[in-house]
């Protein structure tokens, strides 16, 4: 997430769900330094809550809620005309998914990972 930070500055957005540690947190204050908009998992609703929690008391999440609400913030977000629209390069979810995030598409649902697709280019 730093790195997105440095590259995307304001236009940046940084989500974090269930998860460990504490490098989720550092990205999204990398995030928030540069003007970015950050989202974390209420931890109440986590798998793993260490990772969200830690980035909730360091103060550097601007919405906390379900992944359910985490995706409809998202949705509302992306109709806001600051927003630019974007066209899907690889619509195929289990090869675009593992581009934008290093990491199999399985773990989340799929229509919230091609939406993740989606904040990701369209912050750009």
């Amino acid at each position: 997430m730093r790195s997105l930070a440095q590259s995307q500055t304001s236009q940046a957005i940084g989500v974090i769900l269930s998860g460990a540690g504490t490098d989720g947190t550092h990205g999204l204050q990398a995030i928030k330094e540069q003007g970015g908009i950050t989202l974390a998992q209420l931890s109440t609703t986590a798998t793993f809550s260490s990772m969200p929690q830690s980035a909730i008391n360091a103060g550097c999440v601007d919405f906390i809620g379900s992944p359910q609400q985490i995706a409809e913030e998202l949705t509302r977000m992306s109709h806001h005309p600051y927003l630019r629209q974007v066209q899907v390069v690889d619509a195929d979810e289990d090869k675009a998914i593992p581009q934008v995030r290093g990491r199999p598409a399985q773990k989340m649902s799929a229509g919230f990972s091609r939406f993740c697709v989606y904040c990701a280019a369209g912050r750009r």
